[in-house]
Parts: structure tokens; C-alpha cells; sequence
């Protein structure tokens, strides 16, 4: 499924990121990124259409009515890797 890979991407980008941080941080102390201890992925987020009103009412209507009218736009989907790296 499309949503499941865009999430795996989100992950491995927020590891990248994460990996170049704590290499740039070791860096600058003066030190070099040793082996990584330990990482912890948190809940990504992902907004799909809001397609029922939270009131309950008419919400036949609403669904048929976006079933029917739904626009292409940009959803957004994120992930959040934290990593403790050893540094010599």
C-alpha cells in the first residue's frame, strides 16, 4: 500500500537526518560518532480527509457528497527517530 511505503520512506529519512546530526555534533566537540546504542521510532503522523462530521447528523450525506468531491492535495506524513550514538 502507497500510505505504508510513504511511511517506511519518513522513517529511513528521519534515521538519515538523525545520523547526520549526531555526526556533526561529535564533530564539533572534537570527537568522532561511535556505534549506535540504541534507536526509538514514535507514532508518525497521518492526516487523511475528514469525511463525517463529528456531530452524527447528515453524515450519509456528507460521506456521498466527499466521496464524490474529493480534490487532490498534499497530505502529510512524518516520522520522528531518536538515536544515542557513542562518541570516542
Amino acid at each position: 500500500e502507497v500510505q505504508n511505503e510513504l511511511k517506511a520512506e519518513a522513517m529511513k529519512l528521519a534515521a538519515e537526518a538523525a545520523k547526520i546530526k549526531a555526526e556533526s555534533v561529535a564533530e564539533g566537540s572534537g570527537s568522532r560518532l561511535g556505534k549506535l546504542v540504541s534507536i526509538s521510532v514514535n507514532d508518525f503522523a497521518y492526516y487523511p480527509w475528514n469525511l463525517y462530521s463529528s456531530s452524527g447528523v447528515g453524515m450519509a450525506e456528507d460521506a456521498k457528497a466527499a466521496a464524490t468531491n474529493i480534490q487532490p492535495s498534499d497530505k502529510e506524513i512524518s516520522a520522528t527517530v531518536s538515536v544515542v550514538y557513542k562518541i570516542y
